[in-house]
């Protein structure tokens, strides 16, 4: 190997060794104040009320959409060349131009509470029928890496289940 080949290997390992990289532990933890639930019977129509509170357990500043998450319904199906998941995005919140590019800055080791609520009507809600299951919430949430801030990965921004009871 010539000497100017093996400088430029050395500083480009040393350059990649260097670069930013999301911290590869716990990130960001999301619970739900109920494991099972049962939608309220409201004047809108049936409501689900949950809230999700999100957890930074990383050394880094992640930031929450406040208008960009969904729900999503555990739907197993048997189908033979299907690629993919069994979750099924069923619900996702109305976003007007303010409130679309609005985040909250979450801070390593603080805690956020987000109150949810989906009234399960087709007018509001046409995707979600209510009917009883497993559902999840999904969040888009971004890691402060180098300056810069990067979308974290789909499996780190999903709650845990929870069950949604016969009315």
């Amino acid at each position: 190997m010539t000497r100017g080949r093996g400088v430029a290997l050395l500083l480009a390992s040393w350059t990649l060794g260097c670069a930013p990289h999301p911290d590869p532990g716990p990130t960001v933890s999301i619970g739900l104040n109920k494991q099972a639930v049962a939608l309220e019977r409201t004047r809108q129509g049936p409501t689900l009320n949950i809230t999700a509170n999100i957890t930074n357990g990383s050394t880094q500043l992640v930031l929450i959409s406040t208008c960009e998450y969904a729900l999503d319904q555990y739907r197993y199906a048997l189908a033979t060349g299907r690629i993919g998941d069994d979750w099924l995005e069923v619900w996702r919140p109305s976003c007007t131009n303010e409130n679309s590019l609005a985040y909250t800055p979450l801070g390593p080791g603080e805690s956020t509470s987000i109150p949810i609520t989906v009234i399960a009507t087709p007018a509001l809600a046409p995707d979600f029928s209510a009917e009883p299951g497993t559902y999840r919430f999904r969040f888009f949430l971004s890691i402060q890496v180098g300056g810069e801030y990067q979308q974290l990965p789909r499996e780190r921004t999903v709650s845990e289940p929870f069950t949604l009871l016969a009315q």
